[in-house]
């Protein structure tokens, strides 16, 4: 077939996926009853939680990997747009879902040519978007490009160099277990590709362990369906605890049983993991800052055979998700430890000692230029040679964090955006139900509370004119129970706040009462009273305590108040952060742009309550809201004035 390809636009991460060899033709779904049969199947899939292993000729998705990719779609082509749109009709509501004209592979030329070659798709999401707890860190250091990197940085500081980036692995039954796993520029299965990176006697003692541990695994042929590790092994699927098995590509670094096993058994991987637990502690206590020493400098560390080593911190998102590791050096030939004493220690290394001893006996020689580069000390030096050597290091390890918080921003930006898509879509499809305030918005309360990770949020309305503060509805869940309810306005009348008149620009304050240093904006101490309040009453249950975050959002003579209440830091991340019950910047920036069209559309639904159903509150009411741009650029509104108002210019806004 002349001109075949079609292209599909992901509408989450907004990459063009192209099938260039497959004309619309040989995949097209030909009746609502074939749709049916297919989305049964599907069904069954997910209920058995193999949805991602699932496949039909006729079913197409996302190319993009999940972590690039915060909500892959799922999608079927169509000859007749009416089959199209009823087939759509059966897609469950609670799945994001959107019809479109099919594209051709240039994916500037749609299939409607002719009227025989017009082609139709719909595609939904049947997976909620990730919160910011799902982000695997694992993905802020591409492993591979970290690796080169690695090469060069120790060619530049002639020094060794290991990452080590947390991992979180989630086994059934249990609590998510963080493991930190190396990243090294070499291969331990042929020569060093850095050959002054690792003084011989580490090289050696990395070589003895790991070559041991490697070949026990392979006797034993342990993988998915023989882990060692009771409920990550997934044999059945090939996973391991819910993700590809390291082991079937013998990625031994990246084995959470194999990494187990060399904590234990490997005096290098076990003194690094030494100084990460101390990092680790560090960061959570508070004493390791974003511009403090230790971060800059580093943090000094003698290793089981006595070598200088000194651990770099790399935090991405106020979380300690990597570490940057060198040294390997030492000052005087009197630290280093004695040779058998250090074997006695660790069993693998046993039968090895004349090896060690020789490879030790270099490093002390008086000829070290033998080991050296016009004469400069690559092992043996004083403090200030060290010290200038981690100052060419510093810039480096810097620019991987960058990297990482980089990587770590666009996740985050794809996963916000269509969280927003999202909810701005429920909203349009349920906005002329007369039910909205009662049952729809309490779910959209419910996917903000989970998706931003609080454990209560309520939505609010203020009146300019009768400094009113109504409680429209509410979500609340703590300890597995659930409470939640739709007032509808007019709402529960809480309290009176005097707030500024006719503040223009939509606000939103983080506050922690718990932190005397917490910002005393005068519009937050307005409103703690409110939400005290509302919180006292016997009729609503909310939390006692915890931080706030308010999204104030004047929209006519009325404002529209978001309270975020109680982090839930269980929720927040998988990794423990320096402040969890926080709300950090960059997530009040989404959810300030997120709750600001949110409203718009709340008013907008409001205002066709009152409009066209006859609310006796359209009757009394100052103002009748009506949007007139959606969704291209800013949202503009007008404010049509009742009889009453009219006659006085100056209350008229644009």
């Amino acid at each position: 077939m002349a001109d075949k390809g079609f292209a599909i636009q992901c509408p989450h991460c907004r990459k063009w996926n192209v099938w260039d060899n497959i004309h619309p033709e040989e995949r097209f779904v030909r009746t609502v009853d074939e749709f049916d049969f297919i989305m049964n199947e599907f069904r069954k899939a997910k209920q058995q939680g193999q949805i991602n292993n699932f496949s039909h000729s006729k079913l197409f998705r996302c190319k993009r990997p999940r972590w690039s990719c915060p909500a892959s779609f799922e999608g079927f082509i169509f000859k007749e747009e009416k089959v199209a749109l009823e087939s759509l009709e059966k897609v469950p509501e609670a799945w994001a879902k959107r019809d479109f004209r099919l594209f051709k592979s240039d994916r500037e030329n749609r299939w409607d040519e002719r009227q025989d070659e017009r082609y139709y798709g719909i595609i939904f999401c049947t997976e909620s978007v990730p919160r910011q707890g799902d982000v695997e860190f694992e993905h802020l250091m591409d492993r591979k490009l970290v690796s080169r990197t690695i090469v060069g940085i120790s060619c530049e500081v002639e020094a060794p160099l290991t990452i080590y980036a947390a991992n979180i692995f989630e086994p059934k039954g249990k609590s998510p277990v963080v493991y930190w796993m190396p990243i090294e520029g070499y291969s331990l299965s042929g020569e060093p590709l850095v050959p002054p990176a690792y003084n011989m006697f580490c090289l050696t003692c990395r070589k003895i362990v790991v070559e041991q541990l490697v070949r026990e695994f392979l006797e034993k042929e342990f993988g998915p369906d023989n882990c060692p590790l009771n409920g990550f092994g997934d044999g059945q699927r090939g996973l391991c605890a819910g993700r590809q098995a390291a082991c079937l590509e013998r990625d031994w670094n990246h084995c959470p049983a194999f990494i187990d096993e060399r904590k234990q058994r490997c005096p290098c991987y076990n003194s690094d993991f030494d100084i990460i637990e101390k990092l680790r502690k560090m960061w959570e206590l508070g004493e390791l800052t974003l511009d403090g020493e230790a971060h800059r400098l580093g943090v000094d560390h003698r290793c089981h055979a006595k070598f200088r080593e000194r651990a770099f911190p790399i935090i991405v998102h106020n979380h300690l998700v990597g570490v940057a590791m060198t040294g390997q050096v030492f000052f005087d030939q009197r630290e280093l430890v004695d040779v058998d004493e250090f074997i006695s220690n660790w069993f693998d290394l046993r039968g090895y000692e004349y090896e060690l001893k020789s490879r030790q006996d270099i490093l002390l020689l008086e000829e070290e230029q033998k080991l050296s580069k016009d004469g400069k000390a690559i092992f043996l030096m004083n403090k200030n040679q060290f010290d200038e050597r981690l100052k060419r290091l510093e810039p480096n390890t810097a620019k991987i964090e960058e990297m990482a918080n980089v990587r770590y921003r666009d996740i985050r930006s794809r996963s916000e955006n269509a969280f927003r898509q999202e909810i701005l879509a429920y909203i349009q499809r349920y906005k002329k139900a007369a039910n909205f305030f009662t049952e729809p918005v309490l779910n959209v309360l419910k996917r903000m509370r989970e998706f931003w990770a609080f454990k209560a949020v309520g939505f609010l309305c203020y009146s300019a004119q009768t400094k009113d503060v109504c409680l429209v509805s509410y979500s609340y869940e703590i300890e597995d129970e659930i409470d939640e309810n739709g007032f509808g306005f007019p709402g529960e009348k809480v309290g009176e706040i005097n707030l500024p008149y006719r503040q223009r620009y939509p606000l939103g304050w983080f506050y922690d009462p718990s932190d005397p240093e917490a910002p005393r904006n005068p519009w937050i101490k307005r409103f703690l009273p409110l939400i005290e309040d509302i919180r006292n009453k016997p009729s609503i249950s909310l939390p006692q305590r915890g931080c706030y975050f308010l999204v104030v959002v004047p929209f006519g003579e009325e404002v529209y108040i978001f309270a975020f209440m109680a982090r839930d830091i269980a929720r927040v991340s998988r990794l423990k952060g320096r402040k969890p019950s926080s709300v950090s910047e960059l997530c009040q920036e989404f959810m300030l742009g997120t709750c600001t069209e949110v409203i718009h559309e709340f008013a907008d639904v409001r205002a066709f309550i009152k409009v066209e159903l006859g609310n006796k509150q359209a009757k009394t009411a100052p103002i009748k809201i009506e949007l007139v741009s959606k969704r291209k650029g800013a949202i503009s509104h007008r404010e049509e004035k009742t009889k009453a108002d009219s006659k006085d210019p100056d209350e008229t806004q644009g």
